[in-house]
């Protein structure tokens, strides 16, 4: 993720079907989950669960074999950690 003088920090990869998500860290959105298919037009902030630019620092993806997707933990001002999971589409 360019984001323009800032490293963004991508961390805690996971492939989902032909798409990989990932967190990583912008100026605006904070740490933040988001998702590519390898291309720059592909690669999408998949919802800013923390607005603003504290962000709510998904981690410990797990993917479930049963229902394709994957669970993460993140955290909010409003309820603290909690569980999320996301089949790659847009939260």
């Amino acid at each position: 993720i360019n984001t323009g003088t800032a490293d963004s920090d991508p961390g805690n990869f996971i492939v989902l079907g032909n798409k990989l998500l990932f967190s990583a860290r912008t100026a605006a959105n904070g740490n933040e989950l988001w998702v590519t298919d390898g291309t720059s037009s592909g690669t999408i902030l998949l919802k800013d669960i923390e607005p603003g630019a504290t962000g709510s620092n998904p981690l410990i993806f797990a993917r479930a074999l049963y229902n394709n997707k994957v669970f993460f933990n993140a955290e909010t001002a409003a309820h603290g950690t909690e569980l999320w999971e996301t089949d790659g589409t847009t939260l």
